[in-house]
């Protein structure tokens, strides 16, 4: 990240429009209001080259553009930027808003003004810079999204099926059976384009490999945790995942009159945290590894949610390790460590000819299950 900022600007996101506050390093500030569009998009960087005072010699690499990550409310403007050189980073909105819990103060303008703070208080690094996903990765975003849309459309008629309200109205029932099997071929024929997607995509498939080769790693658990850590590329530390989809303990200690248990937080990604619970009960039938983690955990009287919360955070601790060494899961590694025997590595093609990955010796422990 430059330290070489002159201009700061907070967005403040909604669906149609946005408010932008223009910040200097002499305090000068200027707001403004747009279309969340490409016409705005543009008057925005008309307005801070004015802003800057530099005319024609304005430098894009003098700006730093920040705003809260609303989803795709905030995805357009950010690749627009991008786009013309223009420095932006999309931040956590609690994160912004624990950097001044005392100002009690709510409009779009003020909260503009806060971002502008926010990102000139941090301009030597502490930031990450928005990077545009790639188009596979977006096709895998938007595939996903979809299957999932049709999964929960499932569950919901299915259950409502299921309630008996609708019992005495043999039409209403016949709709919903003709929606079930309507919504479960959907989600079916997505979940093979998701697969599709990650095995003949260069970019994806590597990573795809690697977690489909952890026993309890299914397709929806890999393209998870792809489209969430964008390949990999958001989080460098499983905890830090871990934090995000609500997976982490955390207890609360002060004084002698304050002190609770570490528990896990609901605010967290819960789409994310459902799909990982799905995938640790065959990881915990399966997984050999992850089996006898379990049972200790058993032995030493953890209570069940302790338990798959403990093996979720595993299954994020291989997989996290085996990605950042480029290493295939070894299924016998277990008894190979244990006996001091010799079994190769598998050797993996990919379907598409390129590059397999490289076979790493069992005496690795990079891929050593963690205690």
């Amino acid at each position: 990240m430059s330290n070489d900022y002159k201009i700061f600007v907070g967005i403040d996101f909604s669906k149609d429009t946005f408010d932008a506050c223009l910040l200097d390093m002499d305090a000068v500030v200027e707001s403004h209001k747009y279309t969340n569009d490409k016409k705005g998009w543009n008057e925005l960087v008309r307005a801070i080259r004015k802003f800057s005072m530099q005319g024609r010699k304005f430098n894009p690499q003098s700006v730093l553009v920040c705003g809260e990550h609303t989803g795709q409310c905030s995805i357009g403007m950010s690749e627009y930027l991008c786009g013309k050189g223009i420095d932006i980073c999309l931040e956590n909105a609690y994160v912004i808003k624990c950097q001044d819990p005392l100002n009690r103060k709510k409009t779009d303008k003020d909260d503009a003004l806060r971002i502008a703070k926010y990102a000139y208080q941090h301009r030597d690094g502490g930031l990450k810079l928005f990077e545009p996903d790639s188009p596979a990765l977006k096709r895998l975003s938007a595939l996903y999204g979809c299957h999932n849309h049709f999964v929960k459309a499932y569950i919901k008629d299915n259950n409502l099926l299921k309630s008996g309200t609708m019992d005495c109205a043999p039409e209403a029932v016949a709709s919903l059976k003709q929606s079930i099997k309507r919504n479960k071929a959907e989600a079916e024929k997505y979940e093979k384009l998701i697969k599709a997607q990650m095995e003949e995509n260069p970019e994806l498939n590597r990573n795809y490999e690697i977690l489909s080769s952890i026993c309890g790693v299914g397709v929806l658990t890999s393209a998870m945790l792809i489209k969430y850590t964008s390949n990999f590329t958001r989080f460098d530390d499983y905890r830090k995942f871990a934090s995000f989809i609500g997976v982490a303990p955390f207890g609360k200690q002060s004084g002698t009159s304050i002190h609770t248990d570490p528990h896990v937080s609901k605010f967290a990604h819960m789409d994310a945290k459902a799909v990982l619970s799905n995938s640790i009960m065959s990881a915990m039938l399966y997984n050999p590894a992850v089996r006898d983690y379990a049972q200790r955990l058993r032995d030493a009287g953890k209570s069940k949610y302790t338990i798959y919360n403990n093996v979720k955070n595993k299954i994020l601790r291989i997989a996290f390790k085996l990605i950042s060494s480029h290493t295939l899961w070894d299924r016998e590694y277990e008894h190979s460590h244990r006996s001091g025997a010799q079994s190769p590595r598998p050797f993996v093609v990919k379907k598409n000819g390129t590059a397999p990955l490289e076979t790493v010796p069992l005496a690795d422990t990079s891929v050593c299950t963690s205690p």
